[in-house]
């Protein structure tokens, strides 16, 4: 039996927005729910729906820190979150005043992920950004970034959940220029490109 090796060009790596580009993402972010929801997985590398299941009462803003749940419910990590994107999730909540989940629609009802990826989408066409991506690209970036940077692959194991380290490797990629990567510790620059609106 024969078996097709991949060339080179075929395999498949993740799709990785390069700095500039998360810089236009984010100026061009205008709605403050959303500006917090890419800031959780481009600051934090959260995946989307760990994002958009999140609950008020797993987010601690005395010691600025959530707490993430497995798919059976089950405590997986606490981590820290950065001071910027916490003074924006004060003022979201300020007000949109949700009372269980943080990201809520009409009726104060837990927000859909497909809603926040046509967000996402629209945000991308007004970018003048012409590539496959979705919300999980930010997340991808965030990865793909702190690796460029230097991250310790165990810590960034733990930071995202990625369940090994094997898995990581994919995300190092040759076409990302660490010069043009700035340093992650606040967000500072990315959140606060331009007054927020509703």
């Amino acid at each position: 039996m024969l078996f097709k090796i991949p060339k080179f060009n075929e395999l498949k790596y993740p799709v990785i927005f390069t700095y500039p580009q998360i810089e236009i993402i984010f100026k061009h972010t205008l709605n403050m729910k959303f500006k917090v929801i890419f800031g959780f997985m481009y600051l934090m590398g959260l995946k989307p729906n760990e994002v958009i299941f999140l609950k008020l009462e797993n987010y601690n803003p005395k010691n600025k820190t959530i707490i993430l749940f497995d798919k059976q419910g089950i405590e997986s990590r606490t981590l820290h979150v950065p001071e910027p994107l916490t003074i924006l999730i004060d003022i979201y909540r300020t007000r949109n005043k949700p009372k269980v989940y943080m990201f809520v629609g009409r009726d104060n009802k837990k927000y859909n992920e497909r809603t926040a990826e046509r967000y996402f989408t629209n945000v991308l066409k007004g970018c003048n950004i012409i590539i496959e991506a979705s919300l999980e690209t930010l997340r991808s970036s965030y990865i793909a970034h702190q690796l460029m940077c230097g991250m310790d692959k165990n810590t960034l194991k733990h930071l995202t959940g990625l369940k090994s380290l094997r898995s990581i490797n994919a995300y190092l990629q040759d076409n990302l220029d660490v010069d043009n990567i700035k340093i992650f510790t606040t967000g500072v620059d990315l959140l606060y490109h331009n007054e927020d609106r509703n």
